[in-house]
Parts: C-alpha cells; structure tokens; sequence
C-alpha cells in the first residue's frame, strides 16, 4: 500500500523520526524573517551528505529567494527548477521514495503546509581510487579497476566505448538494500533475443538483500547444479568493455567492482585480457598452455591412480619397480593417499590467500616444501604420489579463475580411475563432454565458439588471430 506525506510540516518530520530512529538524522527548521509562516525543513543524515552542498546549494539559496519573492508559483517548482542547485532534484509526494532518497545520502526538503517534497542530490560517498586487480594482472595493458561505485565505473565504460550506440538500462533490485544496476550493450551489435531474455531473469529476482553481483549470477544463471560457469565476472574495465563490443550483455552493480557479463562460453574460461595486448603468437601460445594445464591438473591424479591400481602392464619394468618400491610401508591406499595431499595442498593455498600477501607467498612456499619432504620421510606418502601432486598443483595454478571447476573435476574423475581405471576415465571424459554440450548460456550453446568447426569460429577459440581476421559476435549475428 502506498502511503503519501502529511500536508503539515511537523508530523511528516515526526513520521520521519519515529521510522529512521537514527541518531545521526538531522532536522533543521528555517523560517524567513519577512515569511515567517513559510517554514521549510532540510533532513538528511550526517554521515552521508556533504554539508556545504547543504548549506550553500539549498539553505542560502532559499532564503535569498524567500527575502525577495514576489512570484505566487507553485513554491515546489519554483525551488526545484530555479533556486536549488544540485546536480539531481526530484518531486515526490510518496513516504517510500522520501526514505529510500534519504537513506542513500540524498537531502530532503519539507515545505510547510505542502504533501509534496524535494530529494536534493547531497551525497558525499568517498571512491577509492581504481586499482589493478589481483586475479587480473596483466603484462601488458591498462591497470584500472572497477570500484564500488555504480557511477564511476560507467564512467569508465564511457571512457572506452564512445559511441551512442551504447545503450544503459538502469533498474532497481532487492527488497531491502534496493541495489541500483546497469545493463549495458551495444544496440547495433547485440542479438535481439538476449536483452528481453537477461531483462526477464532480473525481474524474477526476489530478493532481500543483493550486496554483490554473486547473488545476481546465481539467481539468473542458466544451470544452478554445474561446476562450468555460464556467466562471466571481470574486474577490468577494459575486459568489460571489450565483452560488450563482441555483442554481448554485462551488468554492473551499485556497491561491488564485479562485474558480470552474458553468454559465457567454455572456451571464454581460456581467454586472459593478455591475449589482446601481446603478440599474437605469444597470445595464442598462453592460451593453449592454459587448455594443457586445465588437462594436466584435472587427469594427472586420476591417470596416476589409474595404472597404479588396475594398470601395471602398460608403464615399462623398471618405473613399475621403482613406483612399487616407493609405495613399499605406506600405511595410506593410493587414493586415500592422493585425496590427502590434494586437501593438503589447497588448505596450503587457502591460507596463502587468506594471509598478507609477503607471509602468504612464503607460507605458500616453505609450506608445500617442508609438509612434503617431511611427509615423504616419514612414509606417509610415496615420492611419485609427491612429484604427481606437485605437477597437478602448479598447472591448476596456470588459470586461478577456473580453480572450482578444476577442484570439482579432479575428484570425479579420481573416483571414476579408482573404481574402473582407464576406462572410468574414458567414461567420464565422454560423460563431461556430454554435459558441456548440453549447457546452455542464455539461449547459446555453450561450445559454440569451436562448434561447428568452422574457420570463422576458430578464428579466435583454441588460437587467436590477427585482429583484422576477428570479426565481433554481434557482426557474425547480424552479417
């Protein structure tokens, strides 16, 4: 139900009160000397407005025009289109939008005898300065980030795609913290299905509280029960940027520097924004590196177990002997054993993470060295399960943003290896080749990019072209 303001200035003050019961509201009451029953009242919160706005852009400017008013106009309209000077003013005459203006840094202006106020722009929110972001640094590239503020950083997609074929949809999301968001695409270059598509998701969002972009991804994603991510995140202006030129949708939202970008593709969890700024041969050579590591970290346990538990035969006598002889006083199966250094190893990483970033990277280091040795030492793991382990670790390392998927996909096909050996590999790559081609992201096969295999697809898949040979997603959709 929808409630309006008072006609008088002293209840909806006091509606105000009783409803924020915050202390630091203020409330401040002017009545001009030569109009001492036209009383006006500013509200706002301490913390969150800039108090000069306040004063030199609404409480002097009022009082100037109260001293020489000689207009019968509607006092509202006057105030909001020749006497305040803000950046945004807005007219309303309803309760919600006066406490959701008020509560994010927003001045309200109260007139008496009048169920009508103005929402004075007046926020003085503090931006931290853009900085490279630590799960995407480059060599070579821009070191911008986005921020936590939704204005800035469409700023900064401004600043890079300067064409009015850019086209902003601003909504209002979660019940509670009424999260503003940004849908961004280019008119002439995005599928005409996708929009309604992405904006029909995002209505179907009912939800308390969306403090991050996490929260939209999981509610709008194609597949909820699925380790391969259908939405891409970005921290980088530029990487968003260049997702929206190739004709696709990203959302950014007020309160968070992650930004969300859809479809996502398979191949799209190879990419690295390094690939557009070095050479291309450079470029094309990290990205098949990245598509062998993906392989090593995830079948190398797996094949490990595999011939150690049903495979003997296929590896020569002499590596056969020594693998045997290693595991010789092992009190640990080879699988339990490989499950407990896989978990060694990422609670090592996690605590790396998690630490500052000088103690992490020692602790990281030393800590993988000495549980080792010292394991190996104590016969409680072989020195082949170690060496395995430790090419599985630094692969994995190769692309951090797929450390999920590869966690997920090392353990099923561990089970698969020790349950029936190199044919439960074979099973479960056929098993995962079939549920990547079934995923979809947002009407889009998720194998799209390399199938069919085409020339016009591969042309910057599992390699990358020269630029001048890449057309954009929007032009192989359009042309």
């Amino acid at each position: 139900m929808r409630r309006f303001l008072f006609s008088d200035i002293v209840d909806n003050v006091n509606h105000i009160k009783s409803t924020v019961c915050d202390d630091l509201l203020t409330t401040r009451f002017f009545s001009p000397p030569n109009n001492p029953k036209e009383t006006f009242c500013v509200v706002y919160l301490r913390n969150m407005v800039e108090k000069q706005i306040v004063n030199e852009g609404i409480v002097f400017p009022i009082m100037l025009f109260y001293h020489n008013r000689s207009s019968h106009e509607p006092l509202s309209e006057v105030l909001k289109d020749n006497i305040i000077v803000s950046s945004h003013i807005k007219l309303t005459n309803l309760m919600e939008e006066l406490f959701t203006g008020l509560l994010t840094g927003m001045t309200v202006l109260l007139l008496n005898k009048s169920s009508e106020c103005l929402l004075i722009e007046t926020n003085n929110r503090v931006i931290r300065s853009p900085q490279e972001p630590d799960n995407e640094k480059v060599l070579r590239g821009p070191r911008e980030s986005f921020v936590e503020s939704l204005d800035f950083n469409i700023q900064l997609i401004r600043r890079r795609i300067v064409s009015t074929d850019l086209h902003l949809d601003y909504q209002v999301i979660g019940k509670e913290t009424k999260t503003r968001i940004c849908l961004c695409y280019m008119k002439n270059l995005v599928s005409p299905e996708l929009v309604p598509i992405v904006k029909a998701r995002l209505s179907r969002i009912n939800f308390d509280g969306i403090l991050d972009t996490n929260i939209i991804n999981e509610k709008i994603k194609d597949a909820k029960y699925t380790p391969f991510k259908t939405i891409g995140v970005t921290e980088r202006p530029d990487v968003f940027a260049g997702k929206i030129l190739e004709g696709k949708v990203g959302i950014i939202a007020d309160g968070t520097p992650v930004a969300l970008s859809m479809p996502y593709l398979f191949i799209d969890n190879f990419y690295s924004p390094d690939d557009y700024y070095l050479n291309v041969y450079f470029a094309s050579f990290g990205r098949i590196l990245r598509m062998i590591g993906f392989l090593v970290s995830v079948l190398t346990p797996a094949l490990y177990i595999a011939i150690s538990t049903h495979h003997w035969e296929i590896i020569p006598s002499p590596m056969a002997l020594t693998i045997a002889h290693s595991q010789q006083d092992i009190p640990l199966p080879t699988i339990l054993e490989c499950i407990v250094m896989l978990i060694i190893f990422e609670l090592i990483r996690e605590t790396g993470l998690r630490t500052p970033i000088g103690i992490g990277q020692a602790l990281s280091i030393v800590g993988a060295i000495v549980i080792g040795q010292a394991a190996v030492q104590a016969r409680l793991v072989s020195s082949p399960m170690v060496i395995v382990i430790s090419l599985t670790a630094i692969t994995g390392l190769i692309n951090t943003k797929l450390k999920g998927l590869v966690i997920v996909t090392r353990i099923f096909f561990l089970i698969m290896a020790f349950l029936l050996g190199l044919f439960g590999m074979a099973l479960g790559v056929l098993l995962l080749i079939a549920h990547i081609t079934g995923l979809k992201s947002f009407n889009v096969s998720y194998i799209a990019n390399f199938w069919p295999l085409t020339k016009q697809n591969l042309k910057d898949s599992f390699t990358r072209m020269p630029k001048k040979n890449i057309y954009h997603q929007g032009e192989q959709e359009h042309g």
